[in-house]
């Protein structure tokens, strides 16, 4: 019987994230459509109070939920990180080129950035 490698193994994990992502939110709210997507790409405070309340009531269901899965995200992020590091190195170990290396660094690059942005997405004051 043959052995999953640890590309497939990550690979599942992020499945299982993916899914416990849209779990956590569903346990708040009741149904699947999360506003993470569109909260990232808010520009000012009047786009978060649009996504967050409705007839001018702030919806604290959905918040929970978002940051529910603001915080399994960290997981999937250091997933993510380790399917790409892998991915480069043995795509590095084949090729036998160290070009390859700068996929691994950039890897971190974008771990580093998401971080910045899950602490970032609820630094600001809840009103």
């Amino acid at each position: 019987m043959k052995h999953l490698s640890s590309v497939q193994y990550v690979a599942i994990g992020l499945i299982i994230l993916s899914l416990l992502m849209n779990y956590a939110y569903f346990r708040q709210v009741g149904n699947f459509n999360s506003p993470i997507i569109e909260y990232e790409f808010v520009k000012n405070e009047q786009d978060v109070k649009n996504i967050f309340t409705e007839n001018s009531e702030f919806k604290k269901a959905e918040l929970k939920g978002v940051r529910d899965q603001n915080i399994i995200d960290y997981a999937y992020m250091l997933f993510y990180t380790a399917l790409l590091i892998l991915s480069f190195h043995n795509i590095r170990m084949t090729e036998k080129k160290n070009i390859y290396v700068l996929g691994v660094i950039f890897s971190f690059i974008a771990l580093a950035g998401d971080i910045i942005e899950n602490i970032q997405m609820f630094s600001h004051r809840q009103t």
